[in-house]
């Protein structure tokens, strides 16, 4: 049940304050997990990497590019250029609210900024544009993916009280960035950066599989294996040295998983399934998620995230991002990318980075390492479980394969449907233990926006045997950026 429609939210946006939509999208990214500093009428820094956000009623001619995101009510084009920011509107306002972040914390930044009573403003109020149940979960929509479709309204007709008169809106946005993006690879580094002197498939050639399987397709359990280069791949200048660092980690993920496969195992008959699964598939995907939270919260643990796109069969871009957690207060990160993006990558910290007891020290490939206050691993797991809720939020679901490993059981589940609005095509397994930590899962879909086919994964291991070491980078000291 979706706490306010589309419609809803873009007139409210409409008719409110331009600092009161500020304020809004500063609570909902704060909610996400991002530290929002200094915000102002139309102005907004997120951490870290002090990624630049500016709050504007329409797209102007020119934006500058010190800005990162543009948030809009209706939408467009910023620009075509690689340096272009990505332009959120109402609909993908729309859909973080339902999907990134907690209803609680949805609903009460609803009804403080914009006087939304989320309670009463669910699937069947005046101008809903998705119904629940509905089959086509991108009825929101226009045909080309774009804005939101609202009945028997003019966008031009109601003007909210921030729109400013005709002309008032300045050609060029000029927000001041140190830094570029929060260390989720721009396009523009990517090409020029962020690229090492091998072929580009040594790190886009790498697909995470379960353990035990050879092949894609088959039915293990949480490993990562190296598969052939596809045809035509290009190579890529010569570049940093840290992502040359990143790919040899990478491969020591392929084999650091003893092979087991689910279907030579004799199955085991158990009495009781995870949370939220019982013998249909997903129950209760909401569970699941907090299940797996929780099974990680005290503990240490190894995190692996894979995100790749697809052009005509060929892999166009890669991001990996591997984080060990030791304990809460200390951790470390290792981020590398190759090729380009058409979206952003799924990143949970988005740079190299490491935590002791009292410091976290951040590299992102544009600077040199600096020093900041501690990052709590909750926003870790906050993210992740982001991500997995976005993923297992699926219209259908089915119980597979289970075997007994290491005193508890694994279960096979597989997902298929559009989990939320904005991919289609979408399909998934997840390996998940019977205490509903989720070892494993691998997710493939097409975005709704450009057709562009996605895969992603995440992997858990090592859960009580991390050791965290302080990386040379790190030992440089780095630079203070002030935080306190």
């Amino acid at each position: 049940m979706q706490l306010v429609s589309r419609d809803r939210l873009a007139a409210a946006c409409r008719a409110a304050d331009r600092s009161a939509v500020t304020d809004m999208v500063a609570a909902l990214y704060d909610a996400r997990g991002y530290e929002v500093e200094s915000p102002a009428e139309g102005r907004l820094t997120l951490q870290p990497g002090e990624e630049a956000v500016a709050v504007c009623p329409a797209v102007p001619s020119e934006v500058s590019a010190e800005t990162d995101v543009l948030v809009t009510v209706d939408g467009g084009t910023a620009s075509t250029g690689d340096d272009a920011p990505d332009v959120v509107d109402t609909s993908a306002l729309h859909e973080q609210l339902h999907y990134a972040v907690d209803r609680a914390a949805a609903r009460d930044l609803l009804a403080a900024h914009l006087g939304i009573d989320a309670v009463t403003d669910g699937p069947g109020s005046t101008g809903d544009t998705e119904r629940e149940g509905s089959k086509d979960r991108h009825s929101g929509r226009d045909a080309s993916g774009g804005q939101p479709a609202v009945a028997g309204q003019d966008r031009e007709a109601a003007p909210g009280r921030w729109l400013p008169a005709a002309g008032a809106v300045p050609d060029t946005l000029r927000v001041p960035a140190r830094l570029r993006r929060r260390g989720a690879p721009d396009r523009h580094l990517l090409a020029t950066v962020a690229v090492v002197a091998v072929v580009t498939g040594a790190l886009l050639g790498l697909v995470f599989l379960p353990p035990g399987s050879g092949t894609r397709g088959s039915t293990g359990v949480g490993s990562v294996t190296e598969t052939a280069t596809p045809a035509g791949t290009a190579t890529q200048p010569a570049g940093d040295d840290r992502n040359g660092e990143a790919i040899a980690a990478a491969r020591t993920l392929a084999t650091e998983t003893p092979a087991r496969s689910l279907t030579a195992a004799v199955q085991q008959p158990d009495d009781r399934y995870p949370p939220g699964v019982d013998e249909s598939g997903l129950a209760d995907y909401e569970r699941l998620v907090a299940a797996h939270r929780a099974s990680l919260a005290e503990g240490s643990y190894t995190l692996t995230v894979q995100y790749r796109e697809f052009e005509d069969g060929r892999v166009t871009g890669t991001y990996v991002e591997t984080i060990r957690v030791e304990s809460r207060r200390r951790y470390s990160v290792s981020v590398s990318a190759a090729g380009a993006f058409e979206t952003s990558p799924r990143a949970i910290v988005g740079a190299d980075a490491f935590s002791d007891e009292n410091r976290t020290w951040v590299r992102l490939r544009s600077t040199e390492p600096f020093a900041r206050s501690r990052l709590s691993t909750a926003r870790v797991l906050d993210q992740t479980a982001r991500y997995l809720r976005w993923s297992l939020s699926a219209e259908e679901s089915t119980l597979g394969e289970r075997v007994r490993e290491e005193n508890r059981t694994v279960y096979r589940v597989t997902t298929a449907g559009d989990p939320y609005p904005g991919i289609r095509d979408a399909n998934g397994t997840v390996y998940v233990t019977d205490d509903g930590l989720i070892r494993y899962g691998q997710w493939d879909y097409v975005t709704a926006s450009d057709g562009t086919r996605v895969e992603f994964a995440v992997r858990t291991s090592e859960v009580g045997t991390t050791r965290v070491s302080r990386p040379p980078w790190a030992e440089q000291g780095g630079n203070d950026d002030g935080a306190s």
